[in-house]
């Protein structure tokens, strides 16, 4: 958690309508360069390692479309350390991008959790301003299995 604040996710640079393409590839370029350099830094003074995902600029472009094109974004945590996986920093991008969009957080394998334990992530979130659902495959799975039992 302690290097949280020195990695932010790489902004998108600014466009017009009336920018060529050739130009937003170009910004987009080098903005994204210039995030590569100030990770570099992070990465030999703070010990991080950066994955090839993350060095990739495809995959910031997506990134950055999806928010773009999207009324909500969900965030997917796994529910045995969910501050571990949450991404503040994706959230205040979402509203950089537009500030009506909505963040939601999914916490995954709830199944893992107490009750007690639910509800105080629950209270942790919700105090935090946060929209937040529990979910559990497997006991999706169970409720899937029991339905198609009860047709048969």
């Amino acid at each position: 958690f302690e290097n949280r604040q020195n990695i932010l996710i790489p902004r998108r640079p600014p466009l017009t309508r009336d920018m060529e393409k050739d130009q937003l590839d170009r910004n987009e370029k080098d903005a994204f360069m210039e995030w590569r350099k100030n990770m570099a830094v992070v990465q030999e003074n703070q010990h991080v390692i950066l994955t090839p995902f993350e060095k990739n600029l495809e995959v910031w472009r997506q990134l950055w479309r999806v928010v773009e094109r999207s009324d909500f974004v969900i965030q997917i945590v796994d529910a045995r350390s969910p501050l571990f996986y949450h991404c503040t920093d994706l959230e205040a991008y979402v509203k950089e991008v537009d500030s009506s969009k909505e963040n939601i957080l999914l916490v995954n394998k709830s199944d893992y959790l107490s009750v007690e334990q639910r509800m105080e992530w629950f209270r942790y979130f919700t105090e935090q301003d946060m929209k937040v659902v529990f979910y559990s495959a497997i006991e999706e799975l169970e409720s899937i299995e029991e339905e198609e039992e009860e047709e048969e």
